[in-house]
C-alpha cells in the first residue's frame, strides 16, 4: 500500500512541478533526465536482467538520432514517421549484430560492444556525405501535435508521458515468464538450456528491446537539442548509462529511475570538474561496487528491511538479511 502511495505521489508531482517554475533549463533537465531513463531501463534488461554486458547503448542512440534528422532535413518527414523508421532499423541492426556477438560471454561481448561503439563514434565523423562529419546536422524541426509544437514543458510531458509506459511495459515484461527466462540465463545459460530456453533467441530479443529504446531516446533527444553532432553519441555516453545502472541498481527498474537522476543532476554539482567526469564516474562506480553492489535502491532497501526487522524484534545481523524480504 505504502508503495503505491509513493508511485502515486511522484506522478502526481511530475504532473504539477512544471506549473511553478518558469526557468527552461530546468525543463530541459527534466528531459534529459527521461531520455536517460530510457536509455537506463533499456541497458538494465539486457545487463541487469540478462546479463549481457553491452557497451553499444550509444550506438543504437546514435541511429536514433541520426535517423530520424537525416530522414525530416532530407526527405521532410515529420517526428510520428522518422522515429518509427528510426526504432525499425535499430531493431534490424541490433538482430543482425546480435546473432554472432550475443554467442560470446562476458568481457569478450564487452570487447565486441565496445568495438562498435567506437566504429558508429568513427563512422559519424568520417561519413561527411551523409552525418555532416563533425559539424553534424541542423535544421531539425520541434515535433508537432495537432498543430501545437512539442517544446519546452508540452515537450517534458510528452517524454514523461512515453517513460512512464515504457516503465510499465519493462516491469511487466520482467515479473512475466520472460522474466523468469532472463534470469535463468542471467544465472547460467547450460542450466536454461537444459530446462528448454532458447537462450541466443531470448539474448538477441532483449538485445533488441534495448536497441531499440534506445533509438526512441535518441529521435527525443535530437528533438529536444534540434541538433545532434558525433561527440554527443560516443563512448562516454554507454559508460554514463552503465554507471547509473550499477549505481541504482542492477535488476531493478526503481534503479533505472533513481541512478537516471543521480547520474543526470551529479555534473550539476560538479560543473568546475566537467573535463574530468570520466574519471568521476569511474570513481563512483568502483566505490559503488566496493560499498554498495547492490546499488542506491539495493541499499536502501536493505537499510528498511533492518529497521523492519529491528522494529519488530526479530534477530538480524546483517542489514543484507533483511534485504531478502524485500521487492524494490
Amino acid at each position: 500500500m505504502l508503495k503505491k502511495l509513493s508511485i502515486a505521489a511522484l506522478v502526481v508531482f511530475l504532473a504539477i512541478w512544471p506549473i511553478f517554475t518558469t526557468n527552461p533549463y530546468y525543463v530541459h533537465t527534466a528531459v534529459m533526465i527521461g531520455i536517460m531513463v530510457i536509455l537506463a531501463v533499456g541497458l538494465n534488461l539486457l545487463f541487469g536482467y540478462t546479463g549481457q554486458i553491452s557497451l553499444a547503448h550509444a550506438t543504437f542512440y546514435a541511429i536514433g538520432a541520426y535517423a530520424t534528422s537525416l530522414l525530416e532535413v532530407h526527405a521532410g518527414l515529420s517526428f510520428w514517421v522518422t522515429t518509427p523508421i528510426a526504432i525499425i532499423f535499430a531493431v534490424i541492426v541490433a538482430i543482425f549484430i546480435g546473432i554472432p556477438t550475443l554467442k560470446l560471454k562476458d568481457h569478450y561481448l564487452a570487447l565486441a560492444t565496445l568495438a562498435l561503439c567506437l566504429v558508429t563514434t568513427l563512422f559519424l565523423l568520417n561519413a561527411k556525405w551523409l552525418t555532416n562529419g563533425a559539424e553534424g546536422v541542423m535544421g531539425i524541426q520541434a515535433p508537432t501535435i495537432f498543430g501545437y509544437p512539442l517544446q519546452g514543458v508540452a515537450l517534458y510531458y510528452f517524454v514523461a508521458l512515453f517513460t512512464l509506459i515504457i516503465f510499465i511495459m519493462i516491469r511487466n515484461l520482467v515479473n512475466s515468464r520472460v522474466g523468469i527466462a532472463l534470469e535463468t540465463i542471467r544465472e547460467n545459460e547450460e542450466a536454461a538450456e537444459s530446462l528448454g530456453v532458447n537462450v541466443l533467441y531470448y539474448k538477441v530479443m532483449v538485445f533488441a528491446i534495448s536497441g531499440a529504446l534506445a533509438a526512441f531516446a535518441g529521435s527525443i533527444y535530437a528533438h529536444l537539442t534540434l541538433f545532434v553532432s558525433p561527440e554527443s553519441f560516443a563512448l562516454p555516453l554507454s559508460i554514463e548509462v552503465l554507471v547509473i545502472i550499477v549505481v541504482g541498481g542492477l535488476a531493478s527498474m526503481a534503479g533505472s529511475v533513481v541512478g537516471a537522476v543521480v547520474i543526470t543532476l551529479l555534473p550539476e554539482f560538479l560543473y568546475e570538474f566537467e573535463e574530468y567526469r570520466l574519471l568521476v564516474y569511474g570513481v563512483i562506480l568502483l566505490l559503488v561496487v566496493i560499498f554498495a553492489p547492490k546499488g542506491i535502491v539495493g541499499l536502501f532497501s536493505s537499510f528498511v528491511g533492518f529497521i523492519r526487522g529491528k522494529l519488530s524484534g526479530e534477530k538480524v545481523n546483517e542489514p543484507e538479511e533483511a534485504a531478502e524480504r524485500e521487492q524494490v
